[in-house]
């Protein structure tokens, strides 16, 4: 396993006693990576922070008052607490599709979703949802409703609003 050979935070190249002291180590990092079931996309960032403080309990006596795997598993805690909250600042769009409907039976999610959507819906805002899901423009929709592309508009924008009304009450 290669290990990053200097310490960020003074750059100092690492000796190679502390590099043996990383690599005698490493199954601690393993260990808290499986321990936390975390992937492979968390494994640099947190290899980097295993070592920086693997250099750094090498160097500094005060540390060597704990034994290693605490300082590490605290070190690693921490880092991965500094992930996790990026993370939920981090939007994740996930389909519906995605989140709710099983593999082979989209038919049923469909009609579910529809069912709900007119529950929810006025007539004539179905009547312009199924059309812009027929894929015409504002334009066609307002000609074919016999009603302004304002008014389509404003349409649309109130399922918007019913729509995220919906989510936010379910979550």
């Amino acid at each position: 396993m290669r290990v990053v050979s200097c310490s960020m935070k003074d750059m100092q190249p690492m000796t190679p006693e502390e590099r043996a002291f990383v690599e005698q180590n490493m199954k601690l990092l393993n260990e808290f990576v499986c321990r936390y079931g975390l992937g492979s996309e968390h494994y640099g960032r947190l290899a980097l922070h295993f070592t920086q403080v693997a250099v750094r309990y090498q160097r500094e006596e005060r540390l060597r008052r704990f034994s290693f795997s605490t300082v590490a598993w605290m070190r690693l805690r921490t880092e991965l607490s500094h992930i996790m909250r990026e993370e939920l600042r981090t939007p994740q769009v996930v389909s519906l599709e995605e989140q709710y409907c099983p593999e082979g039976r989209e038919d049923e999610y469909e009609s579910l979703l529809w069912h709900m959507t007119t529950q929810l819906l006025t007539p004539r805002q179905q009547q312009v949802l199924r059309l812009r899901l027929d894929g015409k423009t504002n334009v066609e929709i307002a000609d074919e409703c016999g009603i302004s592309r304002k008014a389509v508009e404003h349409l649309f924008a109130r399922i918007r609003a019913r729509m995220k009304k919906l989510i936010d009450d379910t979550s």
